[in-house]
């Protein structure tokens, strides 16, 4: 897709076509960073759903700019940027998801899952090829017309879908049992705070030691 890219935002450059392209690339280890930070305050689900959110709504609107726009490659840019945040925050949140679901005696269970999520990045690596490749059979005009979307509004049916399935997903025991001792020491916190301020002795002690 990258030449005909080149034609539709980049005006033929293949520098500014590649930068485009390089973007989610970059962004992809700050995205495990931002997503994962997500994950450990809010959820490892929460943060999940945020990723495929990102990446769905994201490739889905690149599809629909409007070359001539002033500004547009920055615009793609940006939206790129999303995508690779996004891709690198799924990357990462989802073997960390699978993990804390490998408890003891479902090892076997860990492993075929995490080797599924990778032979299902493949799978759709091929795939997106394999879209790129019935782009470059239409003729060229209808490639620089209208073509170049097909891939990214492909992005929309597939989204919806994966948030849908999302929807049930349910909070890892690790995590809840991680919330549970931070709520705890919380409460503690809070306890000690209400006791040591509250208390009437406390007070009368403090009020003769500011007048002393």
């Amino acid at each position: 897709m990258q030449d005909i890219l080149k034609e539709v935002f980049a005006e033929g450059s293949d520098k500014q076509a590649w930068l485009l392209f390089a973007v989610p690339f970059f962004a992809r280890p700050f995205g495990s960073l931002v997503f994962g930070w997500i994950g450990d305050k809010f959820g490892r689900a929460l943060s999940l759903q945020l990723a495929i959110w990102g990446m769905a709504v994201a490739t889905a609107l690149q599809g629909c700019l409007v070359p001539s726009l002033p500004g547009v490659n920055w615009m793609l840019a940006a939206l790129r940027l999303i995508t690779g945040l996004s891709a690198g925050g799924e990357s990462a949140g989802v073997n960390t998801y699978m993990s804390e679901f490998g408890e003891e005696g479902r090892e076997h269970t860990l492993a075929a899952a995490i080797g599924i999520n990778n032979v299902s990045g493949s799978l759709a690596f091929f795939l997106a090829n394999t879209v790129s490749l019935a782009v470059h059979q239409l003729p060229h005009e209808t490639q620089l017309a209208w073509g170049w979307r097909i891939p990214f509004l492909l992005a929309a049916p597939l989204g919806v879908v994966s948030v849908l399935l999302r929807r049930s997903m349910k909070e890892t025991h690790e995590f809840q049992k991680i919330l549970g001792r931070a709520l705890k020491g919380a409460a503690f916190i809070a306890l000690s705070f209400e006791l040591r301020y509250a208390s009437p002795k406390l007070q009368v002690a403090v009020l003769q030691r500011q007048h002393s």
